[in-house]
């Protein structure tokens, strides 16, 4: 694990104090369900060497850790050379009855890389920005391009088209992509601006037609202003937005490019999925179901998804209600146990079966206790003794909130750090825990 400096020490704080943890924060503080992750581990493991999806359901109540479980296995995948993106239906604004909206904040939220926790330019970075130059400078590369000298770039160029003839237009790629993915190489190569930039928003899923020069698609040194030429030579390409009907085909393209990349594929999480039932309109909640069945089918057979894993999280309320993943064959036959025995490489993750002991809890207490020291000294963190700490574990291990015990957990322990630090004194475990739960509630019911 790498070293955690004090600003990186200070983010992870504040983040537990609003309930969220940065990304790559997970890793410093995560105990239990070592058997799921493990079972997921291997998983992958075989996905990156012999193809296909598969899709998984995380189940646990409100603060029982199914985002941190999440962004733990991202956090850890990554590091061994996967993609991902975590999305939040509520945070994010994600339509489930709507896939055209889900892709752009699946490319918002992809991440490409392992995190780097006091790196300040990550949060501002384009990911869709970054992959197409990835993509770019792989073909150029390949192609010869040495960007310090470039004795004869139409040999150059003709190397690259050939490349792009080859490696892209002969996929079962969708035709605009096949156009972004061959014009942005040779963009970059002309150092043509304003194209990238164009480019990169269509692959975002912006909403309006894109417009780029034929000429990027062409033979190089074809002459396309001479009279007679085809005159789909000489206009502006339209890419047109992409939609319902063009966006899982963008999805299953844009994991092939990933691949192409370098990446063993890409670990999507949709989180807070029984967002679904807060839709008003029963027309808007079928179609919502009917995404994630289309998720499920799509992992199926060799025509589906490729080195992909998605995992959708949810309450157990859309579990066991029949108006919701009851109600279709597709989700039912996933989510149906087949015996009373654990099995940790079952379709449905249930974080219930393995909630966190006692000592693991206090385990966790005492790790936020020493991510408060380097990021506000020796002297704060040491007013929080083993036997006061202890005490905070006893009184969560004890309560019968409607609250998960390690949401409840963390945000004790890190308001009576920061209330020791401020000088304001002990307050009462029982007290502060009481405090805790009925501000955790009264968020869950905002």
């Amino acid at each position: 694990m790498p070293e955690l400096s004090r600003a990186a020490a200070r983010n992870l704080i504040k983040g537990l104090q609003r309930g969220t943890v940065r990304p790559g924060g997970a890793k410093y503080f995560h105990r239990g369900h070592e058997n799921w992750i493990g079972a997921q581990l291997e998983e992958l493991e075989e996905i990156s060497d012999d193809g296909g999806a598969v899709v998984h359901f995380v189940r646990g109540a409100y603060g029982e850790g199914k985002t941190h479980f999440l962004q733990y296995l991202e956090e850890l995948a990554r590091d061994q050379g996967w993609a991902s993106a975590h999305l939040e239906c509520r945070h994010d604004k994600v339509e489930l009855d709507r896939f055209e909206t889900v892709y752009p904040s699946i490319i918002q939220k992809l991440r490409l890389f392992p995190d780097i926790l006091d790196n300040e330019e990550e949060s501002t970075e384009d990911p869709a920005r970054k992959l197409l130059n990835l993509w770019a400078e792989k073909l150029l590369r390949e192609a010869g391009f040495v960007k310090q000298s470039v004795v004869r770039p139409f040999e150059v160029e003709m190397r690259l088209f050939e490349l792009l003839q080859e490696g892209v237009m002969t996929r079962n790629l969708p035709g605009d992509l096949q156009s972004v993915l061959c014009a942005y190489p040779r963009a970059v190569f002309q150092e043509d601006f304003n194209t990238q930039r164009d480019l990169v928003s269509w692959l975002k899923g912006e909403n309006r037609p894109v417009y780029f020069p034929s000429a990027l698609l062409s033979k190089p040194g074809q002459r396309v202003n001479a009279p007679g030429v085809d005159k789909r030579l000489v206009g502006a390409m339209q890419l047109r937005p992409i939609t319902a009907g063009t966006s899982l085909d963008v999805f299953r393209g844009l994991i092939w490019l990933l691949t192409k990349c370098g990446f063993k594929g890409l670990i999507l999480s949709i989180d807070e999925v029984e967002q679904i039932a807060q839709l008003r309109l029963d027309k808007r909640r079928e179609q919502a179901l009917q995404t994630l069945r289309e998720f499920v089918d799509n992992t199926d057979g060799d025509i589906g998804l490729q080195r992909a894993a998605i995992y959708f999280a949810a309450t157990p309320t859309m579990f066991d209600d029949e108006k919701y993943f009851r109600k279709y064959d597709a989700l039912a036959t996933r989510i149906e146990p087949v015996s009373d025995e654990i099995n940790w490489r079952s379709p449905v993750i249930d974080l219930s079966k393995t909630m966190l002991t006692k000592a693991q809890l206090q385990w966790v207490a005492a790790r936020i206790r020493w991510i408060f020291q380097r990021g506000y000294g020796e002297e704060s963190a040491a007013k929080l003794s083993d036997d006061r700490l202890g005490d905070l574990v006893d009184a969560v291990d004890s309560s019968r909130y409607r609250i998960a015990k390690p949401r409840l957990l963390c945000r004790s322990v890190v308001d009576q750090l920061e209330r020791l630090r401020q000088g304001r004194g002990w307050e009462d475990a029982d007290q502060l825990i009481s405090r805790t739960a009925t501000a955790l509630i009264q968020e869950i019911q905002s």
